[in-house]
């Protein structure tokens, strides 16, 4: 059996589990980064919207603001995964340019916070509104490992590819990636072959992966 691993901490119950198992894939995963909110963070947000562009971005504002009654934006359903019935807006396709302009046809949409962790790439900004702001609520701590053995890897973000960088030679390893940001971190560190997913939906991931994986 082909055994992938992803950087992003998974459970043995998880659907992505069972939806590669049953495509002959075995699948382990940890992430290399963790999470912890800033020291300063804003005492309010007073845009009608936020907008995140990952799912770390919606819990570390939950973890921030438990009670913040505001308007939800989401980079795509990658984003918005689990939680879609809380957000407003779910953005469609890749491109960000396209997406902001998704957006900025909604009322308020002027009125925007971009979600954001210290040294974040921040894309999305200027194309939202020129009276958009930006709210650093938390911090992303790098945790370089040894990778397991595997047939090959999964990074999900630019950050999960440094770390793993750091210990391990990336370009001996079929490597693929989740965003084109994490695509372009992975060149920037030197690694030639990058197999870049073209969804963020992990039943649609797995139907990729599946072939990928056979022409190996």
């Amino acid at each position: 059996m082909k055994r992938v691993f992803i950087t992003r901490n998974i459970k043995g119950n998880e659907p992505l589990v069972h939806l590669l198992k049953e495509k002959g894939i075995a699948c382990i995963g940890e992430s290399f980064i963790r999470f912890e909110l800033v020291n300063d963070i804003p005492e309010k947000i007073n845009s009608a919207w936020v907008f995140f562009t990952s799912p770390n971005a919606v819990e570390m504002y939950q973890r921030a603001y438990p009670k913040c009654n505001k308007s939800w934006a989401a980079l795509g359903k990658g984003t918005a995964m689990g939680k879609e019935n809380r957000f407003q807006f779910i953005g469609s396709g890749k491109e960000v340019k396209n997406i902001a302009s998704q957006f900025n046809k909604l009322p308020n949409s002027y009125s925007v916070t971009l979600i954001s962790p210290e040294n974040g790439n921040r894309s999305m900004k200027p194309f939202l509104s020129p009276t958009a702001e930006v709210a650093i609520l938390y911090k992303t701590i790098e945790e370089p490992r040894h990778l397991p053995k595997a047939t090959a890897y999964v990074f999900t973000s630019p950050s999960n590819a440094r770390a793993a960088s750091v210990l391990n030679d990336l370009n001996a390893l079929h490597v693929s990636c989740l965003g084109s940001s994490t695509k372009e971190q992975l060149f920037e560190l030197g690694v030639t072959k990058v197999h870049e997913f073209n969804s963020w939906l992990w039943e649609e991931i797995t139907e990729e992966l599946n072939v990928w994986l056979s022409n190996l």
